[in-house]
């Protein structure tokens, strides 16, 4: 049960740092999916960047409910909340 709980708390401190990284990576221009990945996941593989795209995605809709992030046509850039503050 420990162990079960330690790996609960690790993946929770992973999305939360991959979600730093994503939040980083935008900027006030758009950019694409695939302009990001290199910027959000520079500590992955390029092989596994396909895989890494969806949970990009995840994570931009998520952030962009929050008003973290912003879709813009095809790309995303910072929100109007994108200091880290969140819009409730």
């Amino acid at each position: 049960m420990v162990g079960n709980r330690n790996r609960v708390r690790w993946l929770i401190q992973h999305r939360l740092e991959r979600e730093a990284k994503v939040i980083a990576a935008l900027s006030d221009s758009p950019a694409t999916l695939e302009d990001l990945i290199p910027r959000a996941y520079a500590d992955v593989k390029p092989d596994f960047w396909p895989y890494a795209e969806r949970s990009l995605l995840a994570h931009l809709i998520k952030l962009e409910r929050e008003g973290r992030a912003q879709r813009e046509g095809d790309g995303w850039r910072r929100g109007p909340a994108g200091n880290g503050a969140r819009l409730v």
